[in-house]
């Protein structure tokens, strides 16, 4: 496989990057993918002859109270209240999350509900993919209507499995024939207007279909009261623990006395960084209650460094200041400044995470597990147990259940192959980006790190070999590279980026046929490729002044 077929099925070529990014870029600024766009209803008006045979459609968007400016995503129909006409149910990306429109038409018209059960020997009991038409009026002129029963219609969406058929001033029996998933066929010359009846299929292939009329249970129509959606107030406080965890790269903070200090990330505890400051009411009382509860970190093996930030009222707070406030509390662990190389990578990463989420503000928490990984984000004051109760999540639960405890609500979560294989395709984007990140920081164990982890989601493409390839080409770390880079191009012969690096690799161990070797290579497939061909003409003049 090529690598731009293989980067398009994983993780997107350029032109698919930026279109994300840009979407991205919307999303974050509050943008929504059809914001401000009332619903639309249109009526069929019937075939006109001026038209030529179509059927044109009017707007009644505003006379039906269809026209929202909801976010709108899904929409099922079902009769509710078992009246004969059709209600409606709306999902929406914003508030209302769910809507109910009852449909009140005083307009009396014939209608017919069916439910069709096949016989589950030829026919699934459902059936599904079922199909049935009706024929009122005289014939041949008869109105002809047809319905077919799907498992699924729309977007994330299921409709009632009740098929109903819009009468109009019908008023005597209709004719119905009903084609089952096996190809049979019923035909059923009179059936009853203004009624729901089931139509079962019969076990053997001649026999004839049992029709059965369904009285209304007004007893089965759960009551609903009209509401106005509240907004809930903003959250001073939040959660989230991690399902996908970057590895933070090498960081340092200072401490009170200025003195430029490691942070112990990655070496077996887990680490709480507290952010905060002095003019902050509820950083100083989770910082007591910090110092109160110390006897739970320390059981739980949770190292703890509260970092002050510099910004607003805290400018003017000096280090001895915040030393003094510290002592006065008596603060049982680490405190220090955060420098500003830890905060901006801080950040980086929880918008990476979070991309909606707003600017960061204290106090704000961050977990580490014990192998160096963000495990969870705390926004605002977190309880003691809290952090300590995802410690050990973080560093004893299997992945399914980290899954589960980082789901923003309760219940049990769908997994197959395909799911699965879309939730590593997703880690992978992640860490990837990080990679690609921490690479051009010129944070290269963080960047390795991930280019790891992105190999193990995503083992059959070439890219994470060739960026792990050239991090340990810039660490000096010829015999790594070279063959991170010989697997790359084994995923992918045609890359020519990675043959230019390997031949550098080569260069750099002073196999100059390899090098000239692999530099041509590259060449060959991009004659463009003016890096490239630099070094080999460099090359190919130093052999012949030899």
């Amino acid at each position: 496989m090529s690598r731009t077929a293989d980067e398009r099925g994983q993780l997107g070529e350029r032109g698919v990057n930026q279109a994300h990014a840009m979407q991205s870029h919307m999303l974050k600024g509050g943008r929504s993918f059809s914001g401000r766009e009332p619903h639309c209803a249109f009526l069929n008006t019937g075939v006109s002859e001026e038209a030529g045979g179509i059927r044109p459609f009017a707007t009644v968007s505003a006379v039906t109270g269809l026209d929202f400016p909801d976010d709108g995503r899904g929409l099922a129909l079902v009769d509710w209240d078992q009246d004969g006409d059709l209600d409606l149910w709306f999902s929406n990306r914003n508030a209302p999350r769910l809507r109910f429109l009852r449909n009140d038409s005083s307009v009396a018209s014939g209608w017919l509900a069916v439910k069709l059960v096949g016989n589950g020997v030829t026919s699934n009991r459902d059936a599904i993919g079922a199909r049935a038409e009706v024929v009122s009026g005289a014939a041949p002129g008869g109105l002809r209507t047809v319905r077919g029963l799907r498992a699924g219609e729309g977007f994330l969406s299921q409709s009632s499995k009740w098929l109903h058929f819009g009468l109009g001033d019908t008023g005597g029996p209709v004719a119905l024939k009903v084609r089952w998933p096996d190809g049979t066929v019923d035909e059923l010359d009179s059936v009853g207007v203004n009624q729901r009846v089931t139509i079962s299929q019969a076990s053997a292939p001649q026999g004839a279909a049992a029709i059965v009329k369904s009285e209304i249970d007004g007893s089965r129509v759960t009551a609903l009261s009209p509401s106005r959606p509240q907004a809930r107030p903003a959250l001073s406080a939040g959660r989230t623990l991690l399902r996908v965890r970057p590895f933070l790269p090498e960081a340092s903070y200072r401490t009170l006395k200025g003195v430029r200090r490691r942070l112990p990330l990655g070496e077996g505890k887990p680490v709480l960084i507290n952010l905060w400051a002095t003019w902050c009411k509820p950083c100083l009382i989770e910082l007591a209650d910090f110092t109160e509860q110390a006897e739970e970190f320390r059981a739980a093996g949770i190292e703890v460094y509260a970092l002050a930030v510099e910004g607003g009222n805290d400018q003017a707070s000096t280090p001895a200041a915040k030393e003094k406030l510290l002592e006065r509390i008596g603060f049982p662990f680490v405190g220090g400044l955060a420098t500003r190389r830890l905060q901006e990578d801080l950040e980086h990463i929880r918008l990476t995470l979070m991309p909606f989420s707003k600017k960061l503000a204290v106090p704000t928490s961050f977990l580490i597990d014990g192998e160096g990984r963000l495990a969870a984000v705390y926004k605002g004051r977190v309880s003691v147990d809290t952090v300590v109760a995802d410690a050990a999540v973080a560093r004893e639960a299997e992945y399914s259940e980290v899954k589960r405890r980082a789901a923003f609500v309760p219940g049990r979560s769908i997994s197959d192959t395909r799911v699965d294989q879309v939730s590593r395709e997703n880690e992978a984007r992640l860490m990837l980006q990080f990679a690609r990140h921490w690479g051009k920081a010129q944070q290269m164990e963080a960047a390795a790190k991930h280019f790891v982890e992105v190999q193990r989601l995503a083992p059959d493409m070439a890219f994470p070999h060739y960026g792990l390839g050239a991090v340990y080409l810039t660490q000096g770390k010829l015999e790594l590279a070279e063959e991170q880079l010989r697997r790359s191009l084994e995923l992918d012969p045609s890359y020519e980026a990675c043959w230019f690096a390997l031949g550098n690799v080569l260069a750099n161990r002073q196999d100059w046929s390899g090098a000239e070797r692999a530099w041509g290579r590259a060449v060959e497939l991009k004659p463009d490729f003016e890096q490239a061909q630099q070094s080999l003409n460099k090359l190919r003049q130093m052999r012949s002044v030899r």
